[in-house]
């Protein structure tokens, strides 16, 4: 008798990548310390200006306020929603900046110093205020609570350091390849 070998059918997986997806761009807030109430008149508390300039809205949650990184006051959390291209005050529960100088701590909810201000001393019932929110410096002026700084005469401010307001870009998922089996078949 003759023997006859008959092939067999095989299955040779084949290694598909899944699509790439596209890194989706996360914009950085740019919140900026706008004006800054911090030796106000006897009853009055003190306050802290912030201004979105941002075409989106920023949650506030999770941010803060504070002076001395690992010392002084203890920071100061902030709560709700600040628009875009709108300016938000926040009441200070507690009084946290001295009047002869101190540093004003805008810090979001990464733990990320967005900008610092520094000033050397206070006059009663003034405040220091940016003649626009992207400035780096800062003049006093009457307070102009939730409203339009007046701009500075002159150039009296103390510095404001600023970060990068630039896009970042986060992958959503990681893509995995995927294990097409081929089930092709041969026939004799």
């Amino acid at each position: 008798p003759t023997q006859v070998n008959t092939p067999t059918p095989s299955f040779t997986p084949t290694t598909v990548p899944s699509a790439t997806p596209q890194p989706t761009p996360t914009p950085i807030p740019k919140v900026y310390l706008n004006e800054i109430h911090a030796n106000p008149a006897d009853d009055q508390p003190e306050w802290v200006e912030l201004y979105n300039g941002s075409d989106f809205s920023v949650d506030l949650h999770g941010w803060f306020i504070d002076d001395i990184e690992n010392g002084g006051s203890s920071p100061i959390a902030l709560a709700g929603v600040i628009q875009s291209k709108q300016l938000f005050v926040f009441d200070m529960t507690k009084t946290i900046f001295n009047n002869t100088g101190d540093n004003v701590r805008l810090i979001d909810s990464q733990g990320t110093m967005v900008e610092i201000f520094l000033y050397d001393h206070t006059d009663v019932a003034m405040s220091w205020a940016k003649p626009y929110p992207e400035a780096t410096y800062y003049c006093i002026q009457s307070p102009s609570r939730a409203q339009t700084n007046f701009g500075c005469s002159t150039i009296t401010g103390v510095a404001s350091t600023q970060t990068s307001t630039s896009l970042t870009t986060t992958p959503s998922f990681t893509p995995t390849p995927t294990v097409v089996t081929d089930r092709k078949s041969t026939r004799l």
